[in-house]
């Protein structure tokens, strides 16, 4: 029996607050972004043998959205997803596909998460004729009978004989044909930070000629851009369709608003399109939104030399310090993402979250710390209703040869590190 109060709040929201990823409010005065519990897209491919369209949908739903029951030591959840297309006007759907999927979790922790995503993609074939269409997307947990729903717009255009016409782009996974686009109006269409990813369009040409593509991805700064990359392709098509395809790594995608563009020129014709969209870093730990947040917990790794300089910059000089530091830790400079920096600030937000205090963030308690310097403990005894002594934690690193020891001596949770002993084999102690 699971959470069923939030289930019910969170499906009963507009489809609209569903959908959009946004800002959730922080203690510290600024909102992070956050991505939807469920999220979907799709579009149109012509390139098979008939060149009818099919329609390639792909949908992302948040574990903690389900009612998970337990069976033989499993957790298990079931919904349905049902997904009709009517044309504008008509209350008569066109196409209509009712499906059922389930989820199949071996840690109870795992049913509660929302960062663990079940994520779908189907190929449909269709015979839909030109026009303007509404896809209409339902999923409803079979445990409690909630559901979302919401509807997009869905243009098939007509296509016309000579010339070069050509799909809008796609950003898919590199490894399938799946989209991994979240979509929010106003906002562009959004990618999460730290992956790579393919872009993707569809071109119908004319007589057989030579066509070469020119691709150019800009970070966009204000109303100027600067170019990341530039390539260029050269074809002669064999077939009516052609399905352009171009891998965009994660080292190119740094945190920002980008311009995707492209120049197709087939023999004589020439046509430009671009795309925009946004790579963000929903899963940033929180420290990392402000420089002066993130120095406060770097007193434990800084010397003292270091420590005095950082503290006494101004907001926009620490910026410049801060990218400087962390570039010297950073093991791959080239991309940008620093494994290192992540890991260091993602066990402060666990810090907090595991031994926050009411008076004391979670990294500034001995727990914390320790957190911050070693990581997660491969062992621990916890005590928490000693009779003779005080509650205690004992922390053991294996591959450290340590074993730390936490007494709660004031019965406040606020556990103090007593002891710090080298040990031979932890993992025996």
């Amino acid at each position: 029996m699971k959470k069923i109060f939030f289930l019910i709040s969170l499906f009963c929201f507009t489809s609209v607050y569903s959908q959009l990823p946004g800002k959730r409010p922080t203690e510290y005065g600024f909102d992070i972004d956050y991505k939807p519990p469920v999220y979907y897209d799709f579009y149109l491919s012509y390139a098979n043998e008939n060149r009818s369209p099919r329609l390639v949908f792909s949908l992302s739903i948040q574990n903690d959205l389900f009612q998970f029951t337990r069976t033989d030591n499993v957790y298990q959840a079931s919904y349905h997803i049902a997904l009709s297309i009517k044309r504008n006007g008509s209350e008569t759907a066109v196409f209509t596909r009712v499906w059922q999927e389930s989820i199949l979790e071996k840690d109870f922790d795992l049913t509660n998460s929302r960062k663990i995503y079940q994520d779908h993609q189907k190929i449909f074939d269709t015979d839909l004729d030109p026009g303007e269409y509404k896809v209409y997307l339902e999923v409803t947990d079979d445990g409690t009978q909630k559901g979302y729903h919401n509807q997009r717009p869905l243009v098939v255009p007509h296509t016309e004989p000579g010339g070069i016409e050509h799909t809008a782009v796609k950003f898919l996974d590199p490894d399938s044909e799946r989209s991994v686009e979240i979509i929010a109006d106003p906002r562009d269409p959004m990618i999460d930070f730290n992956r790579n990813v393919s872009a993707y369009f569809e071109m119908q040409t004319g007589a057989r000629d030579s066509l070469i593509i020119t691709s150019k991805l800009m970070l966009m700064k204000d109303e100027s851009g600067s170019v990341v990359r530039q390539r260029i392709y050269r074809y002669l098509p064999a077939r009516p369709v052609l399905s352009f395809r171009e891998k965009i790594e994660a080292k190119d995608l740094p945190e920002g608003i980008f311009t995707l563009r492209y120049r197709l020129r087939y023999g004589e014709q020439i046509v430009e399109f671009e795309q925009k969209f946004e790579v963000v870093w929903f899963e940033k730990p929180v420290y990392l939104y402000r420089y002066d947040l993130a120095l406060r917990p770097m007193k434990y790794i800084l010397t003292p030399d270091e420590w005095n300089e950082a503290d006494g910059l101004s907001y926009d000089d620490l910026g410049v310090w801060f990218r400087n530091y962390w570039k010297t830790k950073d093991p791959d400079p080239e991309t940008p993402f620093n494994e290192i920096k992540y890991t260091f600030f993602k066990r402060v937000d666990d810090a907090n979250r595991l031994y926050g205090q009411r008076f004391k963030e979670g990294w500034e308690t001995d727990r914390g710390k320790s957190y911050l310097l070693y990581g997660k403990p491969d062992r621990q005894e916890i005590n928490r209703t000693a009779v003779k002594t005080k509650p205690y934690e004992i922390w053991y690193y294996n591959q450290l040869h340590k074993k730390l020891v936490f007494v709660d001596k004031h019965n406040d949770e606020d556990y103090e590190l007593v002891e710090i002993e080298d040990i031979k084999d932890s993992g025996n102690e």
